[in-house]
């Protein structure tokens, strides 16, 4: 029995991709973009490079003057801002709409200290919302993680990583071991190694599942990360967020 193709690695393999679904009519593009500045929702905007990288949040939606206008990133220097805008640099910009993770890309038409003002993008894509940020493992992306075994505590099990977020991961199991993965099991020494990091931790069991069409031998284990210290948790979510921009500025 062997485990399911993790989509060999590729750098433009289409399974590298964040699973984007285009706003497919002008009307709906407006009614979204508008719906997150009257609720100021908050956003994060980064530039291919990631060299300029700053949380946002949606203040104004001006359809008439098709301008969008996000409030500018304290901590990001204000003169690279500027300069972003005399070079006509894309930006890329996520804002989470409560029903969605909108996606756009679009050169910013201006910047002061309090706002930046963009021409409303010619494409929205949204992606299904979730709490948190997900990374497939798949493509050019390849993670193991091992544990105390759950039924032998002298022996250390081995797994396949299927995807990792910042608050846990999901790992494939056989259909034979479902029955040890209950939800609410505590896995201890949970370790894996992250872009040449070390992390160390326990893991709660939330979920056990059986793969289905794609994997029927095979079930999906979705854990959350317990007994983390602080440095490792921004560790982990930092490595999530930037590999999901990254993904977001090769896709849109």
């Amino acid at each position: 029995m062997s485990e399911p193709d993790s989509g060999g690695p590729s750098g433009t393999d289409s399974k590298d991709k964040p699973d984007f679904e285009a706003v497919p009519r002008e009307a709906e593009k407006f009614i979204f973009l508008a719906e997150c500045a009257k609720l100021q929702t908050s956003g994060t905007l980064w530039t291919k490079e990631q060299d300029v990288v700053g949380q946002t949040r949606a203040l104004q939606m001006a359809a008439a003057q098709r301008i969008l206008i996000l409030s500018t990133p304290p901590q990001v220097d204000l003169d690279k801002l500027k300069a972003a805008v005399q070079n006509n640099t894309d930006f890329f910009v996520n804002l989470a709409h409560p029903t969605a993770n909108l996606f756009f890309r679009s050169p910013m038409r201006a910047a002061d200290s309090r706002q930046l003002i963009f021409s409303v993008p010619e494409k929205l894509f949204r992606v299904q919302r979730r709490q948190s940020f997900r990374l497939a493992m798949k493509g050019n992306y390849s993670l193991t993680v091992d544990f105390q075994s759950p039924t032998d505590t002298a022996q250390k099990t081995t797994k396949r990583v299927l995807d990792l977020s910042d608050t846990g991961m999901a790992f494939l199991i056989s259909n034979s071991e479902e029955a040890i993965f209950q939800k609410g099991l505590i896995l201890k020494n949970f370790h894996f190694i992250l872009n040449k990091q070390n992390l160390t931790m326990e893991a709660e069991v939330r979920y056990s599942k059986p793969m289905g069409r794609e994997a029927k031998d095979f079930s999906k284990v979705g854990v959350k990360f317990v007994s983390i210290s602080q440095e490792d948790a921004w560790f982990v979510a930092s490595y999530v967020l930037a590999e999901n921009r990254r993904l977001v500025s090769n896709s849109i």
